[in-house]
């Protein structure tokens, strides 16, 4: 219990510190209603099914990737990066606390306060559009949905990690956490479905982990996923995960091997 204590303390300041920058927070759900607010009211005016999505599919579709991509795409690879470019990392590895547990503990402060934000969004963009949101009540769905959800954090954890990473090798890593950053975004299916793509495009995505993030949980929302299909979606999404674990305890050790931190 002692051990969990700093790290809820972690979680408690790093709450704190997120309610602070009241005005950020403000401008992101502004940010965050502009966008998907337009994708929504954009399907809306196509009218009828599109590629097997009816209205109603689509805008649900929306609703549900814009409150799993404003809670899990945030700055905390930035931040993390930042501390190992700055030398700040020695002062984690030098006391009693793991680095790794002490970063889950703030991003989950961060992402409990943008999924408060988020659910609001959802509940004003829901209202306006309220005839053509589904509704799933199927519990078996919802569980199968929650399971693949906490598998998008878990991943999206990783990721943070490993982009953070990088920093060990270049003073300025902020080009592959952008680039890394636009890949996850728009390989994940955040801004319409994959099944939407051509066949080619289709390919290329599910080659790659991010579909796991976003596209996965929003499609067994709907209802598009058969127990058979949840099953191997829920393999590869995990399977993903102990990759990711692979690559980031590799370049974990290389790194803090090699780490050299300069005072002033």
């Amino acid at each position: 219990m002692h051990r969990l204590r700093k790290y809820l303390m972690a979680y408690r300041l790093a709450l704190s510190k997120a309610l602070v920058y009241r005005t950020n927070l403000l401008l992101g759900a502004i940010n965050v209603l502009i966008w998907f607010g337009t994708l929504i009211l954009l399907y809306r005016s196509l009218g009828g099914a599109i590629g097997g999505y009816s209205t109603a599919e689509l805008v649900t579709y929306i609703l549900g990737t814009s409150l799993l991509a404003a809670t899990l795409f945030t700055n905390v690879m930035d931040q993390m990066a930042d501390e190992i470019v700055e030398g700040d990392l020695v002062n984690y590895l030098l006391r009693p606390i793991n680095y790794f547990y002490y970063w889950i503990a703030r991003g989950a402060a961060v992402r409990s306060v943008l999924l408060v934000i988020a659910f609001g969004e959802i509940v004003l963009l829901s209202l306006t559009v309220s005839d053509d949101v589904l509704l799933q009540t199927n519990p078996m769905v919802l569980l199968q949905t929650a399971v693949l959800c906490l598998g998008s954090l878990a991943m999206i954890t990783c990721f943070d990690f490993i982009a953070a990473a990088l920093s060990f090798w270049t003073e300025r890593g902020f080009g592959p956490r952008w680039l890394f950053m636009i890949c996850t975004r728009f390989l994940s299916g955040a801004a319409l479905p994959i099944a939407l793509m051509p066949h080619w495009a289709q390919t290329i995505f599910y080659a790659t982990p991010f579909p796991s993030l976003i596209a996965s949980p929003v499609e067994s929302y709907l209802g598009h996923l058969s127990p058979s299909t949840f099953l191997l979606t829920l393999l590869t999404q995990w399977s993903w995960i102990a990759v990711s674990l692979i690559v980031l305890t590799v370049l974990w050790r290389k790194g803090t091997k090699s780490y050299v931190a300069y005072g002033s």
